[in-house]
């Protein structure tokens, strides 16, 4: 019990300052994007790598975000089917989801990692700024990863506690 709560604790936390980052990289790309827009406008001449840089940056800032929005239930929930059950189905039903969201989030980072290493060992970059991809696509999969983790402890608290999960929308 006391592991599963350091461990939720540690995510909680990754969970967070990954948002925190992906907050600044938002925050990043719109100042440039502005000021692409601005100098445009001013020089009639765009700033090169604009667009590479921020698509890179997208990647990165989608996987910032993931397991924050397990961590703090932000994400879609759709129970029209589920408030339907019998509680022991619902029950059923939530695990069986928590289950395949973990496997899919886990194959989803490990391939993800696996793309990583190959664009560190191939020395991949962008073709206009030559900015190195490989970072970016290892904090996406890193996230991929952490909501895997999120995923297994949702699991794990509808499983122990045999009920509801919380709700932050009520």
């Amino acid at each position: 019990m006391k592991a599963a709560a350091m461990l939720r604790g540690a995510v909680n936390s990754a969970a967070r300052w990954g948002n925190r980052a992906g907050c600044l990289l938002l925050f990043f790309m719109a100042l440039l994007i502005t000021s692409d827009v601005v100098i445009r406008s001013l020089a009639g001449t765009s700033i090169p790598g604009v667009f590479e840089v921020a698509e890179v940056c997208m990647g990165a800032l989608v996987g910032c975000g993931l397991a924050f929005t397990g961590v703090t239930h932000s994400h879609l929930d759709v129970e029209i089917v589920t408030e339907l059950m019998p509680p022991g189905a619902r029950r059923y039903a939530r695990i069986s989801g928590h289950v395949l969201g973990f496997l899919f989030c886990l194959a989803a980072g490990m391939k993800t990692l696996s793309y990583a290493l190959d664009a560190f060992a191939n020395g991949e970059c962008t073709p206009t700024t030559s900015l190195r991809t490989g970072p970016f696509i290892l904090v996406f999969g890193l996230g991929f990863l952490l909501l895997a983790v999120v995923f297994l402890l949702h699991a794990r608290d509808v499983f122990s506690e045999g009920g509801e999960e919380a709700r932050h929308d009520c």
